[in-house]
C-alpha cells in the first residue's frame, strides 16, 4: 500500500507540480493526467467552470508570462490510496507565498496513476494547516 501511495505522490509531483505549475509543459502534464480530467471551479455558491488540462496549462503559461521568475513549491499535506483510487491534498506556494490548497483525485490505469479531477481553494486560512 505504501508503494501505491508513493506512486500517487510521484504522479502529482511530476505531472502537476513540474509539468503544469513549474514548466507549463502540456506533454509532461499529459503523462499524469487522464484525458477526461476536469478542474472544477467554484464561485457564487455554484460550480461554475470545468477546466481541461490544456486550459490549466494555458493559465499557468499566462501567469509565467506576466511574472517570468515565478517558481512554485509544494507541500504534500495528505495522500491516501484505496484500491485503484487515490487522493492528494497539496499546498502550493508561488515565490514563497501561499497560493492554493488543491485536492486532486486519481485513478490507477493500466499505464499508471492519473489525475482525473481537481478542486481548490485560495483561502489563506488553509495555509496554516
Amino acid at each position: 500500500m505504501e508503494n501505491e501511495r508513493q506512486a500517487v505522490i510521484s504522479a502529482v509531483e511530476e505531472a502537476y507540480v513540474a509539468g503544469v505549475q513549474n514548466k507549463a509543459d502540456l506533454a509532461l502534464a499529459r503523462k499524469g493526467f487522464a484525458a477526461e480530467f476536469q478542474m472544477l471551479t467554484y464561485s457564487n455558491d455554484a460550480v461554475d467552470n470545468k477546466i481541461t488540462v490544456e486550459a490549466l496549462v494555458e493559465r499557468v503559461k499566462k501567469a509565467k508570462a506576466e511574472n517570468p521568475g515565478l517558481v512554485t513549491t509544494h507541500k504534500i499535506l495528505l495522500a491516501d490510496v484505496v484500491g485503484n483510487a487515490g487522493f492528494v491534498k497539496i499546498e502550493l506556494h508561488r515565490n514563497g507565498v501561499y497560493f492554493f490548497t488543491d485536492y486532486l483525485l486519481l485513478y490507477k490505469f493500466s499505464d499508471g496513476w492519473k489525475i482525473v479531477a481537481k478542486t481548490y481553494t485560495k483561502d489563506p486560512a488553509f495555509a496554516q494547516a
